[in-house]
């Protein structure tokens, strides 16, 4: 073998090498830049996205209403008051636009005129739209819902003192008394000599409906809970 060809043959391979090596290493930059574009996009992100905590909560004092608007065989339409508390979790501004009541299933399955009573503030003054949350901010308001209550249900509603009608505590005791509950599930009221009274409904016959809440931002992204009294019923 010519010995001549060595260095020429050394020098071809070294080169191959450096080569290899600028590859390797403008692989790993564009690897090492890509992965930083991709953290810098997540975290802007992260502080453009809009969180919004809802939680609804049925046993809340206020007053029922007796409209008295029937829709046939579906029942007739009584009002009453939910909590509704909203929190801005996220790192931007909301603001809340539109909101949505329903029932059933899922949300939007059914719904009916006069299912939405509209939002009133803690001090009981009408909320109204836009409501703007700044990041961290909970604001407490009260939602009025229409329920279609049966019959059965509406009658001993109004056999009731107007007095009765102001507190949800004392509704639900007047209708025990009665056998029933708002929804028109059998009841049990136990009475003790020392004047105290307990409120029993069987866990196997507990019915009430599923009330949905979706709530829209100005920017389009909409948030949705649910709650109901008794919680393994619909």
């Amino acid at each position: 073998m010519d010995d001549t060809n060595k260095p020429d043959k050394l020098a071809r391979t070294m080169a191959a090498l450096s080569l290899l090596v600028a590859i390797a290493t403008a692989i790993i930059s564009y690897v090492q830049q890509s992965s930083a574009l991709e953290e810098q996009k997540r975290q802007f992100q992260v502080l453009q996205k809009e969180d919004l905590a809802i939680r609804l909560n049925p046993h809340v004092e206020g007053r029922t209403t007796l409209t008295g608007q029937r829709f046939g065989s579906e029942g007739t339409l009584v009002r009453s008051f939910w909590g509704l508390t909203l929190s801005n979790t996220g790192n931007q501004k909301l603001s809340l636009t539109q909101y949505r009541i329903s029932t059933g299933d899922s949300p939007g399955a059914y719904s009916y005129s006069g299912i939405d009573g509209g939002l009133l503030a803690a001090d009981s003054t009408i909320q109204k739209l836009p409501i703007i949350l700044e990041p961290g901010e909970t604001r407490v308001l009260l939602l009025d819902i229409g329920f279609l209550v049966s019959d059965k249900v509406y009658s001993a509603l109004s056999s009731l003192k107007e007095s009765d009608l102001l507190s949800a505590q004392s509704l639900g005791i007047e209708l025990a008394r009665k056998g029933l509950d708002f929804y028109g599930n059998e009841v049990e009221l136990h009475k003790f000599p020392e004047g105290g009274e307990i409120i029993s409904v069987d866990s196997n016959n507990q019915k009430s409906p599923t009330i949905w809440l979706q709530i829209t931002t100005g920017r389009g992204n909409t948030f949705t809970t649910s709650a109901a009294t008794y919680q393994r019923g619909k």
